[in-house]
C-alpha cells in the first residue's frame, strides 16, 4: 500500500509560494524593512525545511503498517 501525502505536499508549496512573494514584496518597495524581510525569510526557510524532512521521513517509511 502506497502512502499519498498530498497535504504536507501542498503545504510545502505554500511555503515556497510565500517565500516567493516576500520576495517580490521587498523587490518592489512594497515591504521596505530589511530587517523584517530577513526575519520572515529565514522563518519561512525553516519552515520549509521542517516540512521536506516530514514528507521524506514519512516516504521512507518512518510510519509503517503494524501487521
Amino acid at each position: 500500500m502506497t502512502l499519498k501525502l498530498p497535504k504536507p505536499t501542498y503545504a510545502l508549496a505554500s511555503c515556497d509560494e510565500t517565500k516567493e512573494l516576500l520576495k517580490y514584496l521587498y523587490d518592489t518597495g512594497s515591504l521596505r524593512d530589511k530587517k523584517q524581510y530577513d526575519y520572515f525569510l529565514k522563518g519561512y526557510d525553516e519552515l520549509g525545511a521542517k516540512i521536506s524532512r516530514f514528507i521524506s521521513t514519512v516516504e521512507s517509511g518512518h510510519l509503517t503498517r503494524k501487521s
